[in-house]
């Protein structure tokens, strides 16, 4: 079973943004209230919501060749066959990078499975993992964002 996801994606789940969220509440629970602050509140309400739904997108991947296992951060693992993956596509010039595979079919936990690939350290094109992956599944189609390079 080769591993797709980085080790950053356990750091990222469990540590990073778990730390930015109990920051953010700390700062708005401590700071007083005040219109004159109105836009750093809504920022950190942001980034708190930011940093909660990357809690519970991003997955652990891996990969043998004819399936797919994926992971969460609880501990639930499933199992997805080569002939349920509809694309595979990658974030460019964000950190920490994002591939995404989408289903033809929702699973347990949605059609879209988000995981943090290896890191690298110029990402000013798709991500090589994106591009292995498209050539062992033979997809052709690409991404809005792959169109505009």
């Amino acid at each position: 079973m080769q591993m797709l996801s980085s080790s950053a994606s356990a750091l990222y789940t469990n540590v990073y943004y778990p730390l930015l969220v109990v920051f953010c509440f700390i700062l708005l629970v401590t700071t007083p209230f005040s219109l004159d602050n109105w836009s750093m509140y809504a920022g950190l309400l942001l980034l708190s919501a930011f940093s909660l739904s990357q809690i519970l997108c991003v997955k652990i991947v891996q990969y043998n060749g004819k399936r797919f296992v994926i992971s969460s951060i609880f501990g639930d693992d499933i199992s997805i066959d080569n002939q349920e993956i509809a694309a595979v596509s990658g974030s460019l010039l964000i950190r920490p990078e994002l591939v995404w595979i989408k289903l033809k079919s929702p699973c347990k936990y949605g059609k879209t499975i988000f995981f943090i690939p290896h890191s690298r350290t110029f990402p000013f094109s798709t991500h090589p993992v994106v591009e292995k992956l498209r050539n062992e599944l033979r997809l052709n189609q690409k991404s809005s964002v792959d169109r505009c390079e």
